[in-house]
């Protein structure tokens, strides 16, 4: 189950405790990288270590005006984890 945004986050691992069948993946998407303040960023790496974590996700390489550079949005690449991305 792919996360999209910080706020999700802890809902997601709630999830995951009360319903075994579901894997999660925890993410920003890039459209809602706007949004997000750089700690919730910095903190992906962490939460995927202390919550059990199949993937990143949902990433991916968005590129439109006002959107964060490429630099911000690979740094997801660089976790220990796969990905999902489109």
């Amino acid at each position: 189950m792919p996360g999209t945004r910080f706020k999700g986050w802890e809902k997601q691992s709630i999830l995951s405790q009360e319903y075994s069948s579901l894997s999660m993946a925890y993410g920003i998407h890039p459209y809602f990288l706007n949004g997000e303040e750089f700690r919730s960023i910095d903190l992906l790496g962490g939460f995927c270590e202390s919550n059990f974590t199949v993937a990143i996700g949902e990433i991916g390489l968005d590129i439109w005006p006002n959107s964060l550079p490429i630099d911000i949005q690979l740094a997801f690449l660089g976790l220990n984890y796969p990905s999902l991305s489109h």
